[in-house]
């Protein structure tokens, strides 16, 4: 009876051990990070945000361009991000520069689809992002959600000035 036991045991942990390989492989896979240096194509152009404040509602423009993400304030002056391959080596951070440099990449996410992110330049790479940038649709229109990691807050970037509106109505 003992060696029949000792059999089962031996079997029982085999099949144990080939479980927890599968499982960390699945995971590994869609947890792989894929470094970029440019914005991908459907996320390129000018979106707009809504906000609500004080009981107004204010629209603020963003322009994505293919390595640039900025805003213009109310001077006029252009502000922003700037992003590098993340493998460059003559990078230099100016905290007084209106463009910060970042790198960026993608993993896809538990429902297929590309989670995009970026870090300031002089994070490591396996920190955790400080932004996500997600490309999905809200009432059917086209929409980036970029998700603010540090502050716990997330924005819904719109086409237009009306669905922006209509989103920051609603509270979000």
């Amino acid at each position: 009876m003992k060696f029949k036991n000792m059999i089962k045991l031996l079997v029982l942990v085999a099949f144990a051990f080939i479980a927890v390989s599968f499982s960390t492989n699945r995971a590994s896979a869609s947890a792989k990070v894929h470094y970029v240096d440019s914005f991908p194509k459907q996320m390129r152009g000018i979106w707009y945000e809504g906000i609500k404040y004080k009981g107004k509602k204010y629209v603020q423009g963003m322009e994505v361009t293919k390595k640039k993400m900025f805003t213009e304030d109310s001077d006029g002056n252009e502000y922003g991000l700037v992003l590098h391959n993340v493998n460059e080596k003559h990078v230099r951070v100016n905290k007084k520069a209106a463009f910060e440099p970042k790198y960026a990449g993608y993993y896809i996410g538990d429902d297929g689809k590309k989670v995009y992110f970026v870090n300031s330049w002089n994070t490591k790479r396996s920190s955790k992002p400080q932004s996500l940038l997600s490309y999905t649709k809200f009432r059917g229109h086209k929409m980036i959600v970029l998700y603010d990691v540090a502050h716990n807050t997330d924005y819904g970037l719109f086409r237009t000035i009306k669905l922006a509106k209509e989103f920051a109505d609603k509270g979000n």
